[in-house]
């Protein structure tokens, strides 16, 4: 991959349930942040989940953390991306996929959906990067059953406001939304869901749900 970015290696082969080409890629460089990256010291009513990573804070109408007389003023533009967060499919053998997936890579099932009524076998599983008692995110891949797909991509960006922001600006310049800002039930993003000219749906989400070993897979 010497003329792809970050140079390193790659391994290409194709998923044995619906023949999909998927890439190994490993040694490769981290790019540096056009413009420099995001600050991360921007005053809030509440404290972050994503800065103070394991801490939930309740918040309330009376516990506010913003300094007095100081004001924010935000310009509009794209929402900078910090990383690639998760990929989705659509598979035509739930089980084998899980199989193969849970068995031949290091992935581990945060959430499984599953309706015990219905026995056309379509289920859903996130799942995360096992990486023992390191938190990851909630899921960095994910498929479902039954039809034959690619579901979607979808992208880390840095906070609350940056993300609207990006949102407003793609409006602007008249591209379609597919669901508007919204919460997921699993893994607990917010969402911005937009169509590509392609119709392929495109996400930008932030504040996810971290996970380690020491959790347990839900089923849903």
């Amino acid at each position: 991959m010497a003329d792809e970015p970050g140079g390193g290696y790659r391994v290409t082969f194709k998923d044995p349930v619906v023949g999909v080409p998927l890439h190994l890629v490993y040694e490769q460089a981290p790019v540096t942040a056009q413009g420099g990256v995001p600050s991360c010291d921007r005053a809030f009513n509440f404290v972050r989940r994503r800065r103070r990573r394991c801490c939930l804070t309740i918040v309330s109408p009376v516990q506010k953390h913003r300094e007095g007389n100081k004001f924010q003023r935000f310009t509009g533009g794209p929402a900078p991306v910090h990383k690639l967060g998760h990929f989705g499919m659509c598979v035509t053998d739930f089980a084998a996929a899980y199989r193969f997936y849970t068995t031949r890579f290091n992935f581990a099932s945060s959430d499984v959906v599953y309706d015990d009524t219905d026995t056309s076998g379509d289920m859903t599983t996130f799942l995360h990067l096992g990486r023992g008692d390191e938190l990851v995110d909630h899921h960095c891949f994910f498929f479902e059953g039954p039809v034959r797909h690619v579901h979607h991509a979808s992208y880390e960006t840095y906070d609350v406001d940056t993300q609207p922001l990006g949102h407003d600006g793609l409006c602007s310049k008249g591209y379609e939304d597919c669901r508007g800002v919204r919460r997921h039930l699993m893994g607990s993003q917010i969402f911005d869901h937009w169509f590509d000219p392609s119709r392929f749906v495109l996400e930008h989400y932030v504040d996810g749900d971290l996970v380690n070993r020491q959790g347990t897979t839900r089923l849903l």
